[in-house]
């Protein structure tokens, strides 16, 4: 009989990303995409990187529009809007606790 020389599979990983399914084989290091949607392959590096509103780029440094500038009285009302909610749910849950049962 001849001897069979037995090669094992290469180990290879499916990653999901922005730029779609993409499987690396972790032996030789190459990476190739797996997605074929057309939309993908059109889009470029730099329109990934930049964000697109329906179709105009807008650049901001930061979230939220500049409606007003930020004070100190900001943080006090963030605390009782978020203190208020979770003792008027605390109270709800109560409520309906007791009439439950």
């Amino acid at each position: 009989m001849q001897e069979h020389e037995y090669k094992a599979r290469d180990k290879t990983v499916q990653k999901m990303s922005r730029d779609g399914l993409r499987e690396e084989n972790l032996r030789s290091k190459k990476e190739k995409r797996i997605t074929r949607r057309e939309a993908d392959e059109k889009k470029t590096a730099g329109h990934r990187e930049q964000e697109l509103d329906f179709g105009k780029l807008h650049k901001k440094p930061t979230i939220g529009d500049p409606v007003r500038e930020m004070e100190l009285l900001d943080i006090r009302r963030s605390h009782k809007l978020l203190y208020g909610t979770a003792m008027l749910g605390l109270i709800l849950g109560i409520i309906l606790r007791i009439l439950v049962l």
